[in-house]
């Protein structure tokens, strides 16, 4: 029989559930070690109390797919109601010439209700 192999990843955000993903084809166990109370990483989700009466994202506002492969998960998440496209208009000031909004054609995502569903997505299998 194989030894069993033991991955440990550190940190459960986004890279780590892909890492998960990828490795857990390759060995037996992946453990994951986390700081922190939630998951997430720059893309978590904090709350102002137990119960969560206050909750907010932090770190990342936003991300991009540009990746091929990732482009295929953000779609099922997009299916799956855990993604939505923000529709930001992004603009700049130039003095004389005051404000121009700056056309772009650059898809941001978000993830609903909170930042930390795609990591907890990536994440559920373990």
């Amino acid at each position: 029989p194989r030894p069993m192999t033991v991955i440990a990843i550190i940190g459960a955000g986004i890279s780590a559930g892909a890492c998960v993903r990828a490795l857990g084809a390759v060995a037996r166990r992946v453990v994951v070690f986390e700081k922190s109370r939630g998951v997430g990483g720059r893309l978590s989700t904090r709350r102002t109390s137990p119960g969560g009466v206050v909750a907010y994202d932090h770190g990342a506002p936003y991300f991009l797919a540009s990746h091929s492969d990732f482009q295929q998960k953000v779609q099922d998440w997009q299916k799956r109601g855990l993604v939505v496209e923000w529709p930001l208009r992004v603009a700049h000031h130039t003095p004389g010439q005051g404000w121009q909004v700056k056309e772009e054609m650059i898809s941001r995502m978000v993830p609903v209700p909170h930042m930390s569903v795609i990591a907890k997505d990536l994440l559920c299998e373990i």
